[in-house]
């Protein structure tokens, strides 16, 4: 059960610790907590920031505060060295999709993607939001690099493209990662290029800088100094990815000092449970900011749209809540700083 895991991990981590002398802290969130932060956001972030992984990045950054003024933190690591979970995945889909030859173009145009749909669903466990955006990808003869940048978002690029001028950014901001994708080495480095670009300047680094810096804690970047960028920017694939291995030089480096069984277990992203928060602790201030009174006076969202997402995620239709939390924190940030005020 989660006790039994969080004892597990509780245990791994303390061992780490002890091997290479640290103290180690740990803090644990529960709703009471989220629910006294979320409506703090618009003042922490200063824009709709929409990662809910910036709740327990405050809560770290001000447990962290308590004992020390600056801190480490290894942001970059997976974006350089191909780290996360969709490289992999990914990586195995490219190698597959690649050995198809001649058969790519003529499958990958095929309405509804059927034989990459069903690659990725073996490949891709878990990430079936991210599935979803793969089949509403644009017309045409769309590349490896499109599917992985369009699942890299909460809407797809068709939902997009309905909403933005298609010859605006996104397109402006694919086009040198797709003009460079060449074998898996080349798509390996894509990944890591678009992201680094991308995810960890946009959401990354604004959330630690910005959750950081408002309790007053300096938060230094060692992995994105520059001669280690530079280093990792020229590194093989091989050397990154293998087997369904990830980082695996970092982990060649680090086995020499810390004993593998100490520190391996499977990765876990920074995430709160807010599917069940949202139904639970939080679904009052959900209702009170995403309702149909508040959306229609303000007039920049599609009710319509918005309630049909509302009412599948409340009535148990969907049980991902990433777009209603988008529209949640626009709305918290809308009503903080664009909300008549006296005179």
């Amino acid at each position: 059960d989660s006790h039994t895991h969080a004892a597990a991990n509780q245990d791994s981590h303390t061992h780490a610790a002890a091997h290479i002398g640290t103290d180690h802290h740990e803090l644990y969130l529960d709703p009471k907590l989220a629910l006294e932060v979320i409506p703090r956001l618009p003042d922490i972030y200063d824009e709709p920031f929409g990662d809910a992984s910036g709740i327990p990045t405050y809560m770290v950054s001000k447990f962290a505060r308590g004992h020390v003024k600056v801190a480490l933190s290894a942001d970059g690591g997976d974006e350089l060295f191909a780290g996360y979970r969709i490289h992999r995945s990914f990586a195995k889909a490219y190698a597959a999709f690649d050995r198809m030859g001649p058969l790519k173009k003529p499958v990958i145009g095929m309405s509804g993607l059927p034989p990459i749909k069903n690659l990725l669903q073996k490949k891709m466990t878990g990430m079936d939001s991210k599935l979803r955006k793969l089949r509403e990808v644009m017309a045409g003869e769309p590349t490896m690099s499109r599917f992985y940048f369009t699942s890299r978002g909460f809407w797809g690029d068709a939902d997009i493209q309905r909403r933005v001028n298609p010859s605006g950014a996104a397109a402006v901001f694919m086009a040198p990662f797709e003009a460079a994708e060449r074998g898996l080495g080349g798509f390996v480095n894509f990944m890591r290029a678009a992201d680094f670009r991308s995810y960890m300047t946009d959401d990354i680094l604004v959330k630690v800088d910005r959750a950081s810096m408002s309790v007053g804690l300096e938060s230094r970047e060692p992995f994105l100094d520059q001669r280690i960028v530079e280093k990792a920017a020229g590194l093989p694939a091989d050397f990154l990815i293998r087997g369904g291995e990830s980082k695996r030089i970092l982990r060649r480096i680090l086995h020499k000092y810390v004993p593998k069984e100490k520190i391996d277990h499977p990765k876990k992203g920074f995430v709160v449970p807010l599917d069940v928060w949202l139904k639970n602790e939080l679904k009052p201030l959900l209702t009170d900011h995403v309702n149909q009174a508040r959306v229609e006076e303000e007039g920049v969202l599609d009710w319509s749209a918005v309630k049909k997402e509302l009412e599948s995620f409340l009535g148990g239709r969907i049980t991902r809540s990433d777009k209603l939390w988008l529209i949640l924190e626009y709305e918290l940030w809308r009503e903080k700083w664009l909300s008549p005020r006296p005179a």
